[in-house]
């Protein structure tokens, strides 16, 4: 059976950059859908959130930095571990590369695995891929937050990095200046795109963007899309629903399944599902029975038409022969938090010597 490519990996076509100014001292780098990287000004150094996927690219956002102020970049945040984001970190010779626990954990579990898959399936974002000088390394890992004081222009400027909650991934990272009330959401938030699932944490996702919601930030930088500049704006973006796959997610909220997962797939429901038509289609199983538990059992799941070991579901969970990045689905944002917040606490850095 010939292997078909993924649909991707026709996607030549560049996107238009947009470089807006969030406040004084704080900038959106975005481009239509594809990964945005977020820069904020101090005396102290400049922060860069998200790096872009190869240091050729990163050089893009330099330029746009250095078009603002001359101040060098000091500090490189990962906002997760996936290579998209992380990848072009070399570039901007920081001095601190600041990441979760989590994102760590995650690096380390299956960076070299996700390296390879998305350079493989997106390769206008690795636009000169051979300048990537192998995995992005955190030299200052954090567990729930960070808090530096800093200063911009003489002022008071407070950038607190923290892990608030599972949702696109377990180790997902947000920046936050208090004083301005401007967020860097990562991929918690995308704003008017479909996001990636494959690692996400589908029941905690939503307390998690009630949690950013309440920080009622001003502007917004999600990690794909627009940058918003409103409070309303900022409001609807946390707060979006996908209300086709809304009935499943409320079924799982009955506690018929786990916290922090969704459907299990099954070696089984992946050959049922592996029947469908195209790379990256939905193949759905009739969903006939008036049982909770059974309808979200038979939940739509995304495949790749290349085998039967070779689909992706939502759940996060991997098994041997599963390629988890196979394709982007919507997420079912459910209108209530089923986890109650954690209560987050200042936590000391550790640095890795990796």
């Amino acid at each position: 059976m010939n292997q078909k490519a993924f649909a991707s990996q026709a996607d030549l076509e560049e996107k238009p950059v947009s470089f807006v100014e969030m406040g004084p001292g704080a900038y959106a780098y975005t481009a239509e859908g594809d990964p945005n990287s977020g820069i904020i000004v101090t005396d102290q150094g400049v922060f860069v959130i998200d790096t872009q996927a190869t240091p050729v690219m990163a050089q893009d956002v330099i330029a746009r930095i250095r078009g603002v102020t001359d101040i060098p970049v000091r500090y490189v945040v990962l906002s997760h571990y996936h290579a998209v984001r992380v990848l072009g970190a070399s570039a901007y010779g920081a001095e601190f590369i600041v990441a979760s626990q989590g994102t760590h954990d995650l690096i380390v579990e299956r960076g070299e695995q996700d390296m390879h898959s998305e350079i493989g399936r997106f390769p206008r974002l690795f636009r000169a891929v051979e300048s990537v000088p192998g995995l992005t390394w955190p030299n200052v890992v954090f567990e729930n937050k960070l808090v530096l004081h800093l200063t911009y222009q003489g002022k008071p400027r407070t950038v607190e990095i923290a892990h608030v909650g599972r949702g696109h991934t377990k180790g997902d990272t947000i920046v936050w200046l208090r004083e301005e009330r401007i967020l860097y959401s990562g991929d918690l938030v995308e704003y008017a795109a479909t996001p990636y699932t494959g690692d996400a944490y589908l029941r905690d996702w939503p307390a998690t963007l009630d949690r950013l919601e309440g920080l009622q930030p001003r502007a917004l930088v999600p990690g794909r899309g627009a940058a918003l500049t409103t409070p309303d704006a900022c409001k609807a973006g946390s707060t979006a629903r996908a209300t086709s796959s809304a009935p499943c997610m409320a079924r799982s909220r009955r506690g018929r399944r786990p916290a922090g997962r969704s459907t299990r797939c099954t070696r089984k429901r992946m050959r049922r599902s592996s029947r469908s038509s195209g790379i990256g289609s939905s193949s759905t199983i009739a969903c006939r029975s008036t049982s909770p538990a059974r309808t979200m059992r038979r939940r739509s799941i995304p495949t790749r038409a290349s085998g039967p070991h070779s689909g992706t579901s939502t759940c996060g969970r991997r098994w041997k022969g599963h390629n988890p990045r196979a394709t982007r689905w919507a997420l079912p944002f459910p209108s209530s938090s089923p986890t109650a917040g954690r209560r987050n606490s200042v936590a000391r850095a550790s640095h890795t010597g990796r």
